[in-house]
């Protein structure tokens, strides 16, 4: 069940990432090639895809536009640096094998995100669905196709801050006539832990928004991965401005999730059987990309922060 901490600061510690963005956790030597900084790295990097019309805007934003229709998703993804990170028949080699990627821990290779500090700054300019800021990944590609083994690859763990002002967290088994591969803590949302609505004036669009998630396994003596911790973060002292002042950074947890493999179960579980799968499996693994998501919303992203992490705490 659900279990909240007492150690995650309210406000975040010293140490701010090459973006200029406060970090929780430290970096993972290992994965120093594996950081991406839209400031550092810049909007047209080829380690940068997505969907929905991208536009370069001055001073460095990117404004994304959502595919046709009302649900027409806007999306931004951030690859590792193997140059096969986006090929499906890559990812499947492992990914269609679960007890291969809980044993590798990994999907293409060692490179792949697991645990990461994911920190994105952003406006949502135009609205025409009420839809949710989502920050993904631990999966490979979410194709549309209902066949196996290639649905083994779309699992992944998300969190999000919905236009409704509240949170939620899943973890997506697999893409087969989703939303049924989806295992939600609550899929009504939850409450904040502090008053994001008020805060926001009942209202995400028109306001910056700093939104960070922080992904990482808990070990237990002998190394076995026991837990899956999320942690989500939201900055607000920007939410005013033309764009972000680091200077006014206040990071808050808006909540906690904790999986030790107690969540409710999907509705379709045929994964199982299809993917050499366990029965509320933790998803343990990396996978090759990271993404930001909303549908049926226009956004301008201002500033994006993608590291690698070792599960130790920046200290003041």
């Amino acid at each position: 069940m659900f279990t909240m901490t007492e150690t995650i600061p309210e406000i975040a510690p010293t140490g701010k990432d090459e973006e200029g963005i406060m970090k929780f956790y430290v970096d993972d030597p290992a994965k120093e090639k594996q950081k991406w900084f839209l400031s550092k790295d810049g909007p047209k990097s080829p380690r940068l895809d997505g969907k929905g019309d991208r536009k370069v805007l001055d001073g460095g934003a990117i404004q994304v536009k959502h595919e046709s229709g009302s649900s027409g998703t806007a999306r931004i993804y951030i690859y590792t640096t193997n140059p096969k990170a986006d090929s499906t028949e890559e990812q499947l080699k492992i990914g269609k094998d679960w007890a291969q990627l809980e044993a590798k821990g990994y999907m293409i290779g060692p490179e792949d995100y697991c645990d990461a500090e994911v920190s994105a700054y952003y406006k949502i300019t135009n609205s025409d669905n009420d839809d949710e800021f989502t920050i993904y990944w631990r999966g490979g590609a979410h194709p549309h196709d209902d066949k196996w083994p290639l649905q083994c690859v779309s699992c992944c763990l998300k969190a999000q801050i919905r236009m409704k002002l509240d949170v939620r967290s899943a973890k997506e088994y697999h893409h087969f006539n989703s939303p049924d591969g989806y295992a939600w803590f609550n899929q009504n949302g939850e409450k904040p832990m502090f008053d994001i609505k008020g805060e926001l004036g009942g209202n995400m669009i028109g306001k910056i928004i700093g939104e960070k998630l922080v992904l990482w396994n808990e070990k237990d003596a002998n190394g076995k991965v026991v837990a899956v911790h999320f942690e989500l973060y939201a900055d607000l002292g920007s939410k005013d401005l033309d764009k972000p002042d680091f200077s006014k950074q206040n990071w808050r947890l808006l909540h906690e999730w904790i999986d030790k493999g107690d969540w409710p179960k999907p509705k379709n579980s045929e994964h199982i059987k299809n993917c050499n799968a366990k029965e509320n499996q933790l998803i343990t693994w990396g996978g090759p990309y990271v993404a930001l998501r909303i549908d049926g919303n226009n956004f301008n992203l201002y500033s994006l922060s993608v590291r690698p992490i070792l599960p130790v705490k920046v200290q003041a």
